[in-house]
């Protein structure tokens, strides 16, 4: 008669191994995977950030498909330091240089960088923004690993940076983070010019942009939490983060014409996307989506609605 104690201890060790490698897979998520690919990674910004004391800079980086991944990052050289970051994972190089680089550099020029010049920045920016109080471009981290590893924050140079801020009321009222408004406004040591003409590289199509992304994440989370309460079912706390993982998903997968294989793609990105995140969200996060998931199976047109407006 078999020994049950050996029986049971030997699945005790093969569920353990295949739960850590389950784990070694998850906790590489495409960012990572992405930055661990020995590529080339190209890097242009901006020639004329002296004069504007802006740098755009666009980061390209070949995947292990054979596409690109890319992604661009907006750094003031005052108090905001970095003030905008995103991407894409899957673009065609030919499609980077016609559809980004080429309109952004018949604009304002551009100059191809090394990559520690892009490091150097970007660190720099992220750095000041943080010392003086100023809020930093939401998940920033994840587009880093397109560029790689920029080092310590805390240590980058900054000194082409300056004590002052050239913008808007609004734009300052929506980056300071650190102190109350009239706080800062009354420092000696930051020279304050509030300006609707400020020069910046940020267009209104981009500020409008991500004024209206902050209301429809707003919306989508505020329809998925009402119906949940009318279900007698607690909304998970991290619906918000829930939603921005789903979306992103989702228009990842947007051009895809197989509907099997668009889902399974979806699927697969959004648990590669939970893993980046710490590691005590990712079962609540789980949670959220299938929270999130649950709400379009039964409210499919509301779903679309709201998907569509992150699409417009």
């Amino acid at each position: 008669m078999p020994d049950r104690s050996r029986q049971k201890e030997r699945k005790r060790l093969k569920r353990k191994r295949k739960q850590e490698a389950h784990r070694k897979a998850v906790s590489a998520g495409p960012f990572k995977l992405i930055s661990r690919i020995p590529a080339e990674v190209q890097c242009w910004m901006n020639t004329n950030w002296e004069q504007t004391r802006q740098a755009s800079i666009f980061v390209l980086r070949q995947t292990r498909s054979g596409r690109c991944a890319m992604a661009s990052f907006l750094v003031d050289f005052s108090v905001a330091g970095l003030k905008d970051a995103y991407g894409r994972l899957d673009i065609r190089a030919e499609q980077f240089y016609k559809d980004v680089l080429k309109p952004f550099g018949d604009r304002f020029g551009m100059a191809s960088i090394t990559p520690s010049e892009a490091g150097k920045f970007i660190a720099g920016g992220i750095r000041f923004a943080h010392d003086n109080g100023f809020r930093l471009p939401h998940r920033y981290e994840r587009w880093l690993a397109i560029l790689g590893d920029i080092g310590d924050w805390r240590n980058a140079d900054v000194s082409d940076f300056e004590m002052e801020f050239a913008g808007s009321f609004d734009d300052l009222r929506h980056r300071l983070i650190g102190q109350p408004l009239e706080e800062f406004l009354a420092r000696e040591d930051v020279s304050v010019v509030l300006s609707d003409a400020a020069p910046s590289l940020l267009s209104d199509d981009i500020l409008d942009f991500e004024e209206k992304d902050d209301q429809l994440r707003q919306r989508a989370v505020d329809a998925i939490r009402q119906w949940l309460l009318a279900e007698r079912e607690t909304p998970n706390p991290l619906l918000e983060t829930g939603w921005d993982i789903y979306a992103e998903a989702v228009s990842a997968n947007a051009e895809n014409a197989d509907v099997l294989g668009a889902a399974q793609d979806m699927g697969d990105a959004i648990v590669d996307l939970i893993a980046l995140e710490p590691a005590e969200d990712r079962i609540p996060l789980t949670w959220a989506i299938t929270q999130i998931v649950r709400y379009s199976m039964g409210n499919e047109e509301s779903m679309l609605k709201l998907l569509n407006s992150e699409e417009e």
